[in-house]
């Protein structure tokens, strides 16, 4: 019996309750189908899980308590409303309570001292927003990024987080037990980054890279074992043959739109298209090639687009057109 109650009260058993995990949901199908004496416990057990009424961004040890005291009381009304049954009855309806509160308490102490939910925080187009990580370190989601890491990092060797879009991080150094620095990794689709305390910017648009502004970072591709280091006023970029390009520079356009300004250090009308493209949800469209290799240096707000293609406009002798969701840029004849 103590075996069962430990698998109904899995993860697994959970999420096939809340039919939200394919795989789980099979499987629970399959093992009823192939255990119907245990149909009628597992039928109580969804309705333990369910009595919890829990969401996994708020739970906390308060919210399950009272769902366990609530179980309880439910538990000894039901128990006084049979008590004039036979002897027999009461004995298996006990049997019952016993494995049910038993079973409650497996479910409890899993959200309580084992369940870790994944915390995830998008930002829209015209969106920032600033963070406070589990370590009290500081993220700076740019716009249309989105960001997920563990509710809690107390037991983790390892600090997590993984990243779609552009961000910015400041990391605290913290001590693990063996009283050494823990790990700070961030995961994009193609690096993992992995730093201990530092200020650093990572972007996923149009290709992974990493700008370093202090301290120290360590990255590799993803399934490779070559290690690659970043010092202050470096940065690290995915090429499109997927390998990793060093370079020496240019750290300020892709830290400063933390402060609402691009800085640029001679950088392409190109790289200043993408950003575009990516921090407003536009598409642009420039058919003249030989536009997109024009540079730029200086410094331009970014909180208004319209400022923002006026400068490009005036700067690079351009027409700039917006319709809508589109950008159309001319050459001035």
């Amino acid at each position: 019996m103590k075996k069962l109650e430990k698998l109904l009260a899995s993860e697994s058993f959970v999420n096939y309750v809340h039919r939200r995990n394919q795989a789980d949901i099979t499987w629970w199908e399959q093992w009823i189908k192939e255990n119907p004496q245990h149909e009628e416990l597992v039928e109580r057990a969804t309705l333990v899980v369910y009595s919890l009424r829990f969401n996994p961004g708020v739970l906390d040890e308060r919210v399950t308590a009272e769902q366990w005291y609530k179980l309880q009381a439910r538990i000894r009304k039901e128990a006084y409303a049979v008590n004039n049954t036979t002897n027999s009855g009461r004995k298996q309806f006990y049997r019952f309570a016993a494995a049910c509160m038993g079973l409650l308490a497996l479910v409890g102490a899993y959200y309580l001292f084992w369940y870790n939910p994944k915390i995830i925080y998008e930002t829209g187009i015209a969106q920032k927003a600033t963070l406070k990580l589990p370590d009290d370190s500081e993220v700076t989601l740019n716009r249309n990024s989105a960001i997920q890491f563990l509710k809690s990092w107390e037991k983790d060797t390892v600090r997590q987080v993984w990243l779609q879009g552009e961000a910015y991080f400041k990391v605290n150094r913290e001590k693990g037990a063996d009283g050494g620095y823990k790990r700070f990794e961030v995961h994009t689709d193609q690096l993992i980054i992995d730093v201990v305390g530092t200020a650093f910017s990572v972007n996923t648009f149009g290709g992974d890279y990493v700008s370093l502004e202090s301290g120290r970072v360590d990255l590799r591709l993803k399934g490779m074992d070559d290690v690659y280091t970043l010092f202050p006023g470096q940065m690290a970029k995915v090429n499109d043959a997927g390998h990793i390009e060093m370079s020496e520079l240019k750290v300020g356009p892709h830290i400063s739109w933390v402060d609402g300004k691009i800085t640029l250090n001679d950088n392409s009308l190109g790289e200043v298209i993408t950003f575009i493209e990516h921090s407003y949800g536009l598409t642009v469209h420039c058919d003249e090639k030989d536009l997109l290799g024009r540079k730029l240096s200086g410094q331009m707000r970014i909180d208004n687009l319209d400022d923002l293609l006026a400068v490009l406009e005036k700067v690079l002798d351009l027409v700039i057109v917006k319709d809508h969701g589109n950008v159309k840029i001319f050459a001035i004849k």
